[in-house]
């Protein structure tokens, strides 16, 4: 019988977390970031016993509750976090002329949108102890054309905002965090997503957090983006109520319909909305946030402090002003020296260790067809293209346990003895 577990289905649903034929993985990477309990299947069985199904009282209440967290004046929820960078990059009403400075290495969502508004992306350099976007090539990259900067605090890791934002101020330049991979990280004990014009969070399966597998979150401070967010997530409906008085049309067209459809900064509107079912469920997930950061933390630092004295290898960087939430456990690797490359690790670590490991940070985004068709070409950040090459990653969930993380430790260990001793 031929082995069907790579195949993908019409919906493209690939058995990703299947190991090769002949292989029991011992740890895996788990695609499922968070732990769910008793709690979470009660508030969805809670809210379908509510009238309204989306766009309800949990939706309102977890809105309430995540701007609290964060200390902020708004946040809205999203259908995914994808809707919100959309959403965002309406908000700051990017334009064909205008430049967005950005990172190369992060999920190809986080600068979608920019080329979706007819904008032009320029990627700066990052930082290769943490693997976030470098203040000093994103100050090389300002023109009186750049509009903002399309930030990510990758990993869990939060970037360096003094000097962003310093140059932020000094250049008069918009900033949206990408806060997917870092919810509950803290930079100088202020939470990430809070810094910017705009902050959007992800609630996929994957990440520290999720609502049923799908969600996201759009928080700012901001009182016009805030007015204008509900009809950019909503097919741009806007209510006679909530016209200004010089914008209301006659009396006889407000009696007979009850709301009008609007166009914002040059976009139709389209629905991003959540479920209630997915708020009840993101309610009790805030609720578990910091205790299940603190246990990947817990779990990251015990793998770190038993990998800082391997030659070959560079743990994870946790700098002094981040309070690192460790949604990924990226890690590089030198075998160049004995001539062995990253990818070799990775099969080693698969096929005869059994840990589902993989590559660590995200390709260099013009490395993809969608920028390579624009005239976007190798070299533009070496710093990205050299850690991409030598990054991979390593399992990290809440469910782990300690005697995994040693597993992990000492397989690894061996792996590179192994592959070094093996090459002589």
């Amino acid at each position: 019988m031929k082995n069907n577990q790579n195949k993908v289905s019409k919906s493209g649903f690939r058995a990703a977390n299947r190991p090769p034929e002949g292989v029991t993985y011992k740890v895996k990477n788990s695609y499922f970031g968070s732990i769910y309990g008793q709690e979470e299947k009660d508030a969805v069985l809670e809210a379908m016993d509510q009238e309204w199904l989306t766009n309800g009282p949990q939706t309102a209440m977890f809105e309430e509750e995540f701007a609290s967290y964060h200390n902020t004046s708004y946040a809205f929820t999203t259908s995914n976090c994808t809707a919100a960078l959309h959403i965002a990059s309406d908000l700051l009403n990017l334009q064909p002329e205008d430049e967005v400075i950005t990172t190369p290495c992060t999920f190809i969502a986080t600068s979608q949108p920019i080329l979706c508004r007819g904008s032009k992306v320029i990627f700066a350099d990052i930082d290769q102890k943490t693997f976030n976007i470098d203040p000093k090539s994103i100050e090389d990259k300002i023109t009186s054309n750049t509009k903002a900067i399309f930030l990510v605090h990758d990993g869990g890791h939060v970037c360096d905002m003094d000097p962003i934002l310093e140059l932020a101020k000094k250049h008069n330049i918009l900033i949206l965090e990408d806060a997917a991979r870092s919810p509950g990280a803290e930079y100088k004990g202020r939470k990430t997503g809070t810094f910017g014009d705009v902050g959007v969070f992800s609630f996929h399966c994957i990440k520290n957090m999720t609502t049923l597998g799908e969600g996201g979150m759009l928080i700012t401070n901001n009182d016009q983006y805030a007015k204008l967010t509900p009809m950019l997530r909503s097919m741009g409906v806007k209510y006679f109520f909530e016209f200004e008085e010089d914008e209301l049309p006659d009396d006889e067209m407000i009696r007979e319909y009850p709301f009008d459809a609007i166009e914002i900064n040059g976009t139709i509107p389209r629905n991003y909305r959540m479920t209630e079912s997915q708020s009840a469920v993101g309610r009790v997930q805030l609720k578990k946030l910091d205790k299940l950061n603190e246990k990947r933390r817990q779990f990251a630092h015990h793998m770190t402090d038993k990998l800082l004295n391997i030659d070959e290898l560079t743990p994870p960087h946790e700098a002094d002003y981040c309070k690192h939430v460790y949604h990924l456990y990226n890690l590089l690797f030198d075998g160049l020296p004995f001539g062995v490359k990253t990818r070799n690790l990775i099969d080693k670590l698969n096929k005869e260790k059994g840990i589902q490991s993989g590559g660590g940070i995200n390709m260099p985004n013009y490395l993809h067809k969608l920028y390579r068709d624009r005239g976007y070409k190798k070299g533009i950040c070496p710093i990205a293209e050299k850690t991409y090459s030598q990054s991979f990653s390593l399992p990290i969930n809440p469910r782990l346990t300690y005697e995994d993380i040693d597993y992990m430790v000492n397989s690894l260990k061996s792996a590179i003895y192994e592959l070094k001793h093996s090459s002589n």
